[in-house]
């Protein structure tokens, strides 16, 4: 047995007897330099499948690819990064291939942008994985130059009406500082104060 064939059988597929005419909805079309982005779902073994298909504007027998969009962490986007609607300019293979003549299908993977279970869209969910944490006591430490936390204030202020159903705002606290990612001795200090404040009721 072939690899090809071993993971056809591993993820229950028949590779040899498909259908070739695969039922999909063009939910939009929008017109872009050089192609057309339609939004579509598309039926996989019963599962609709949101994805974008960008098509050139001159088509003729053109070649066709699959792009698959990157993990990272960010399940928030998918299909929309690599087509250059959000998230790394430099993951945006797919508009610069339509235009050069490449058809593109660019769908979401299980568990991105809109195949997640609780979200649709580009935004992401991190507030809601925190709010999970109320009412027990948290700490958020941020920083005003660190790409990484740079939207800790609009998590805090989601997770706070989490925190106010619970009447326990005051177990939430978010310390801002100025500055980059680096841990300094500042800050340092003050986690260190916060768990010697907190340790035996977190």
């Amino acid at each position: 047995m072939s690899l090809r064939d071993e993971l056809a059988e591993i993820i229950g597929i028949d590779i040899y007897n498909y259908n070739r005419n695969i039922e999909y909805k063009v939910l939009e079309s929008v017109p872009e330099h050089g192609y057309v982005r339609q939004r579509i779902e598309y039926d996989s073994f019963g599962d609709w499948v949101p994805a974008f298909l960008l098509l050139p504007e001159k088509l003729d027998n053109n070649p066709a690819i699959l792009i698959n969009h990157q993990h990272n962490r960010e399940r928030h986007l998918g299909k929309s990064e690599v087509c250059g609607l959000a998230g790394n300019p430099l993951q945006a293979f797919g508009p610069e291939l339509a235009r050069r003549g490449f058809v593109v299908l660019a769908p979401d993977t299980i568990c991105f942008e809109d195949r997640r279970k609780n979200a649709k869209g580009i935004e992401p969910l991190v507030d809601d994985l925190l709010s999970c944490v109320a009412p027990r006591k948290l700490l958020i430490v941020s920083a005003e130059e660190d790409k990484y936390s740079k939207d800790a204030p609009y998590i805090v202020e989601k997770i706070s009406k989490t925190y106010a159903n619970y009447n326990a705002l005051n177990n939430l606290r978010h310390i801002r500082y100025e500055g980059g990612h680096a841990l300094t001795r500042e800050r340092f200090d003050a986690i260190i104060n916060w768990i010697l404040e907190n340790g035996k009721s977190i």
